[in-house]
């Protein structure tokens, strides 16, 4: 009886992070590009950067950087591609993230995957997109920003992925080029409506602001400040 009620409530918590109705957000799209440049401030002063999403993109010897504006904090993220091996089978992948205040990370995953034709970059991976049943894409899911991790696949089902939202950080501004082309997917909400999915997910996270607090205190807290 107690392990039903655990597997009850862990399937309630990676439903509610990873399965995100289509009405709980906004999304810009940009087609096959190579540079985009999208600052939500031009959309409404009320809305906020959440998660950026690169997709179909073809070359695995290819290079992807981007800079995100948190409100004057920048991050710089850059993601190089390499194959190698029979077939250019082996797939490596290295992300670097350089937080404001300088220090930077760097990170290396790796999968044998002979068949692949492209890959995705989920970067703060929130929205729920669904994984290709014919397993000829390669998967990348990230955590926040604030504990970046990310978790490479093939074929991976959205189910399986969670991470914390207190570890998200958000934007005013996104900025990115590619060597190769890709479909850029941004998302983003309102402040109230940010604040409401923190606030409800189950996985732990900070107080989420009342009324009395201010959104720039809230920015802060979510850019760990």
């Amino acid at each position: 009886m107690k392990i039903r009620v655990i597997s009850i409530i862990l399937l309630a918590s990676l439903i509610f992070i990873t399965g995100v109705n289509a009405d709980d957000y906004k999304k810009i799209r940009f087609e096959r590009v190579k540079d985009f440049d999208f600052d939500v401030t031009g959309v409404g002063d009320q809305y906020t950067i959440v998660s950026v999403y690169l997709n179909g993109i073809h070359d695995f010897n290819s290079v992807q950087t981007l800079v995100f504006d948190s409100y004057g904090k920048i991050y710089y993220l850059t993601i190089r591609t390499t194959s190698s091996g029979t077939l250019d089978a082996t797939k490596k992948f290295n992300f670097t993230l350089t937080y404001p205040d300088g220090t930077t990370i760097s990170k290396n995953e790796e999968i044998t995957h002979p068949f692949a034709q492209s890959y995705d970059v989920k970067i703060q991976y929130w929205v729920t997109q669904d994984a290709d049943p014919l397993r000829l894409n390669i998967d990348i899911y990230t955590s926040g920003l604030l504990n970046f991790r990310p978790v490479v696949g093939e074929g991976m089902h959205t189910a399986y992925i969670q991470f914390n939202l207190s570890e998200f950080v958000v934007f005013n501004r996104v900025q990115g080029t590619s060597t190769a082309e890709m479909d850029v997917h941004i998302y983003y909400l309102t402040r109230d409506e940010w604040v409401n999915v923190v606030g409800e997910s189950i996985t732990p996270w900070c107080t989420p602001p009342n009324e009395n607090d201010s959104w720039e205190k809230f920015l802060n807290a979510m850019s760990g400040i």
